[in-house]
């Protein structure tokens, strides 16, 4: 492990700890599972850790995991840091430093993190999966989300209004993004989680799979991953046991600045 590898398994320690300590339902996701799968711990080239939670945990953890983590870990939400606007939750260590350089402007929390994100269901209606799709990923993750997205083109009319126009707050987006995704999910719920940071329609995910859990070694110590893990892994990855090509190893952030020895108020100016 490199050094800032070894410092998320110490932030994934204590996270697991307080799961575990509250019964709670969580999965390494991505390329967190991948990782244990395929190389029983990190991706050599990652710099990050990603788990979810079936969004009933997730909620209580966001309101009791803080004062069972130790004082230097920060759940990271709208809540709780105001500028934040991100729709799922980091744990930062607040004695490190680790700036993305999307979002180096912002006067929020920037120590390192491993993401925490809720699974919702998707409901049964198709026609409601394609109204939050386009309401909630065409317009308004583009307001805190730019980077994942490619530019809107000239014929998006109405998608280009609404997000210049109607939409100039930031934090409104969020706020009505969220509100959409609750709304929809509560009610006539299908056998379908969909992932909180990830399109509904490419990582649709089978209830199944998360109603208990395999464990796989991850470093120094054992990962829940889904259940059927090869499965979950094939449809996000196709033939994940095979190594990508050169080119295509690369890290998943590009950070500014990343000190884990000083807090990142050391560089706030």
């Amino acid at each position: 492990m490199n050094n800032i590898q070894q410092k998320l398994i110490e932030i994934a320690k204590e996270y697991i700890k307080v799961c575990e300590k509250l019964n709670f339902r969580y999965f390494a996701a991505g390329g967190t599972a991948l990782g244990a799968a395929r190389h029983k711990g990190f991706i050599p080239w990652d710099d990050d850790m990603d788990f979810q939670m079936p969004r009933e945990d997730y909620e209580i953890f966001l309101r009791e995991g803080q004062k069972l983590l130790p004082s230097h870990l920060f759940i990271q939400t709208h809540k709780t840091d105001k500028k934040y606007l991100t729709p799922f939750a980091k744990i930062r260590d607040c004695n490190t430093t680790a700036i993305d350089k999307y979002y180096s402007k912002l006067k929020i929390n920037q120590g390192l993190w491993i993401d925490v994100v809720p699974l919702d269901s998707l409901p049964k209606s198709h026609r409601k999966i394609k109204c939050i799709n386009r309401i909630d990923e065409r317009f308004l993750h583009r307001r805190y989300m730019p980077h994942r997205y490619k530019p809107l083109s000239k014929k998006s009319a109405i998608a280009n209004f609404l997000n210049k126009i109607l939409l100039p707050s930031k934090t409104l987006a969020y706020k009505i993004s969220q509100h959409l995704t609750l709304k929809y999910t509560k009610k006539n719920q299908s056998d379908i989680y969909w992932n909180n940071c990830e399109s509904r329609v490419a990582f649709n995910l089978k209830k199944e799979w998360f109603e208990g859990y395999d464990l796989l070694p991850f470093e120094d110590i054992q990962m829940r991953v889904p259940l059927n893990c090869d499965t979950y892994l094939t449809d996000h990855y196709g033939e994940w046991r095979k190594l990508p090509p050169d080119n295509k190893r690369i890290t998943n952030h590009e950070f500014s600045i990343v000190d884990l020895e000083k807090p990142y108020t050391k560089y706030f100016k």
